[in-house]
């Protein structure tokens, strides 16, 4: 976050509460909101121990949280499995890159993402990542009393969430506002997706090329913890 942001977000000194009058936020017209989630994750779970396996999603989530820093993207936050970040210019150290820039470094770092996860096994099961990108509007900052979290909100946070959802394993959907801008090296596929409360979209789907992991590129959950 740049130094202007820092003040208005209180990063360095948060307060323990906040009156309704000193809530803190922040309208972005135009913004760039990734999800990733790890494709069948609650039955691998099950095969292995809480510790083990938050043991595994930390080593995941500081791999992702490297790669994020290293584009430029905000990390929102994880939900369970699920990572949530987002490029916002206003907040970047590039904040007058041209849109196409912005997402060429959110796109880099959902193709970072879908690499991280076949490093590892749980059980018998190697993970595989399921990302998709959102673009337009938003609302960012602190709500709330207690227990402070900087977050976004909108519609733009619904239809990245959506294209996660319905996109494939081991694959990066983003919409079609995204792919407008994108350059044209890119390697996209077109298809329809049924988007809840939206219907029918067009919606753009990529996929890193498959790359064979030897068995010492891999981890395992039980060398995680040892």
């Amino acid at each position: 976050i740049n130094a202007e942001y820092m003040g208005v977000y209180k990063t360095f000194r948060l307060p323990t509460k906040l009156s309704m009058q000193d809530r803190v936020t922040a309208f972005h017209e135009d913004i760039f909101v990734l999800f990733a989630d790890i494709v069948g994750f609650t039955m691998a779970a099950s095969k292995v121990s809480a510790q083990d396996l938050v043991m595994v999603l930390n080593h995941m989530v500081c791999e992702i949280d490297r790669h994020c820093e290293d584009e430029g993207l905000e990390k929102i936050k994880t939900i369970g499995d699920a990572y949530m970040c987002a490029r916002i210019p206003k907040m970047s150290k590039q904040p007058n890159e041209s849109p196409s820039k912005h997402a060429e470094r959110t796109l880099r770092l959902a193709m970072s993402i879908l690499e991280i996860a076949p490093k590892y096994q749980i059980s018998d099961t190697t993970l595989e990542y399921r990302v998709g990108i959102g673009r337009g509007p938003a609302v960012s900052g602190l709500i709330g009393k207690t227990k402070f979290a900087f977050d976004i909100w909108g519609d733009t946070v619904n239809l990245a969430s959506r294209m996660e959802s319905t996109g494939l394993p081991g694959h990066v959907q983003i919409c079609e506002s995204v792919y407008k801008i994108v350059d044209s090296t890119w390697d996209f596929n077109e298809r329809n997706v049924n988007i809840k409360g939206k219907g029918m979209m067009l919606a753009y789907i990529t996929k890193r090329p498959d790359k064979t992991l030897s068995r010492s590129s891999t981890m395992l959950i039980r060398e995680v913890v040892s």
